[in-house]
């Protein structure tokens, strides 16, 4: 879960219907069904985005985080600004600004640590 994160300002900016163009390039899947993703932000590079975070998924209470970056522009914080926006925005909604990740995503346990998100719990499978 985030921390409050809305006295932090990002580069990142939101992605509507007026701008999602800047998403055809590096996340097409996105720019598809990107009304199902609200809130949307970015981070852009050439007038493209290079890192996204997105809704994956929403209640009436919380909202979980979808992070991308394109390969060529990771290890440069844009997954971090791009986040922080998203979290930004939810949280003022009055939901819960959520962030899960696999044990085999050591990419995204990393973006984790850096956000100095709560952990709330553990999801073990076994097979």
């Amino acid at each position: 879960m985030f921390p409050d994160v809305s006295s932090i300002t990002t580069k990142a900016i939101r992605i509507t219907d007026f701008n999602k163009d800047c998403l055809k390039q590096n996340f097409p899947y996105i720019y598809e069904v990107l009304k199902y993703k609200q809130p949307c932000f970015a981070i852009i590079e050439d007038e493209a985005a290079v890192s996204v975070c997105c809704s994956a998924r929403q209640t009436n209470e919380a909202a979980e985080a979808s992070l991308a970056t394109f390969e060529t522009y990771r290890g440069r914080a844009y997954a971090i600004d791009a986040s922080i926006a998203w979290a930004a925005e939810i949280q003022s909604q009055g939901l819960l600004a959520l962030y899960s990740t696999s044990w085999d995503n050591f990419a995204s346990q990393s973006v984790a640590r850096k956000l100095h998100l709560i952990q709330y719990g553990t999801d073990i499978h076994m097979k």
